[in-house]
């Protein structure tokens, strides 16, 4: 008896390529993805372009009658912590309307600056000036010797944020 020889051998066609899928550039393609960048680009451009920008004049009196308000609901038995509300509320109107950085001096910087409330007439400043001094020397002052009016105080507040808020 013959010895057969038995191997396997594995042969790989020549076919077997033809199996793999091929990926061929179409312009089309491209087409499609600028189209759906183009389309991506314009909506978000609408997007943006719809943000309303906030209006300075209706931003100006919102604060106004916020301020207004905040005036009118100061309750407070102390004149000292009168003035202090008072004070604070205007400083921080002048702050948000007119880029003032009143709420962040002391009544002596705020005062003394040269280029404090420029955009508002000489008369109005010196009655602001002189007011934010009274309430200084009320805020300072001892409640024995204290004898501000609280009430005053509010009235002339809301008149001169008036005055302000007109200018």
């Amino acid at each position: 008896m013959a010895q057969q020889n038995q191997q396997f051998q594995f042969l790989e066609s020549n076919q077997a390529i033809e199996l793999v899928p091929r990926w061929d550039f179409e312009l089309w393609w491209l087409l499609v993805g600028l189209l759906v960048l183009g389309l991506l680009i314009f909506v978000v451009g609408k997007m943006v372009k719809n943000v309303s920008k906030p209006d300075p004049l209706k931003q100006k009196k919102k604060l106004f009658e916020t301020t207004r308000v905040a005036l009118a609901k100061i309750t407070s038995k102390s004149s000292r912590e009168t003035a202090i509300s008072i004070s604070f509320l205007l400083r921080k109107y002048l702050a948000e309307t007119m880029n003032e950085p009143a709420l962040y001096e002391t009544h002596e910087e705020f005062v003394s600056r040269n280029d404090a409330l420029k955009l508002l007439p000489d008369t109005l400043k010196k009655d602001l000036g002189s007011f934010f001094s009274e309430l200084s020397r009320c805020k300072y002052a001892s409640e024995e010797t204290n004898i501000f009016d609280g009430t005053g105080q509010l009235t002339t507040a809301t008149s001169l944020l008036e005055r302000i808020h007109r200018a």
